[in-house]
């Protein structure tokens, strides 16, 4: 076989030299159109995000601000007010007759929420202040009635009358229970205690003196009635397996007693300086 000639070699290594660069054209271009795609996703997303943010904050959370609203029926009767008063927010419920029958506010002691019957009266109240928390019923005249409520001291049950007088008390003290009642003037009567040494019970004079007080302890009872000086005048109580009736005057000087020890009643007299002046036996 003859070698080619100077020109065909040529022409070979020319062909074969374009075919090269038409292969290296061809991977650049590749590479290229990979490049405009990534460049156009890019565009896409940024034009995306850029519009979705944007009609986000066209299209974001509307505020509305006024000092009250009113929500009315198909009459255009108020049944709802929402108004901001002077001394906190509160929220008005009328009823189809506009009657106003709860109420619920915030007030500088703190939140509350009340009710009223169809006439007009109040009929129950809660509210929290900063120690104590109460829930309040009242009779049909918006005067006498109960209120539960919770004090530092522990919770409390009281009963009241048509003048707002407070005439029965029940505590729940970390001491003990203790209950109360009252007269017409609010002044204690009557007072009912559970303590560590035992039950007591007392009863006070309209001057809020002490009169009569009756406990019984782990070894003795004991009732102990008082004159208008709240001073002791006379003890009736047991002492062990002894009873005993004394008498004091208004110093708190035993001036006699009677009791009786081991079958036998023994009957004492004492002057002023307590020494006895006469006995039997």
């Amino acid at each position: 076989m003859t070698s080619p000639t100077p020109d065909l070699v040529a022409v070979v290594e020319r062909v074969e030299k374009l075919e090269r660069e038409l292969r290296v054209a061809k991977r650049r271009n590749r590479w290229l159109l990979v490049a405009v795609g990534l460049a156009a996703v890019g565009v896409a997303l940024a034009w995306t995000l850029a519009n979705t943010t944007a009609t986000a904050q066209a299209q974001g959370a509307k505020v509305i601000r006024a000092n009250q609203f009113i929500l009315e029926d198909e009459n255009g009767e108020t049944r709802a007010r929402l108004s901001m008063e002077k001394d906190g927010p509160r929220l008005f419920l009328f009823d189809d007759a506009r009657e106003l029958r709860a109420m619920l506010g915030v007030g500088k002691d703190g939140p509350g929420l009340t009710f009223w019957d169809k006439s007009g009266k109040m009929r129950m109240a809660l509210d929290v202040a900063q120690d104590t928390s109460a829930l309040a019923f009242l009779d049909e005249n918006g005067k006498s009635g109960t209120t539960l409520r919770v004090t530092k001291e522990g919770p409390e049950l009281l009963l009241w009358d048509e003048n707002g007088k407070t005439r029965a008390l029940l505590k729940a003290k970390k001491e003990g229970p203790e209950f109360g009642l009252f007269d017409e003037n609010n002044k204690p009567r009557i007072g009912m205690t559970v303590g560590k040494e035992g039950p007591g019970l007392s009863m006070f004079d309209e001057n809020r003196k002490h009169r009569i007080a009756m406990t019984v302890n782990k070894d003795e009872p004991k009732l102990v009635l008082f004159d208008q000086n709240n001073n002791p005048r006379i003890w009736l109580f047991v002492d062990k397996d002894v009873p005993r009736l004394t008498l004091l005057d208004e110093k708190d000087q035993p001036r006699g007693e009677f009791n009786v020890r081991n079958a036998a009643a023994r009957l004492f007299l004492a002057d002023r300086t307590g020494k006895v002046i006469w006995s039997q036996p």
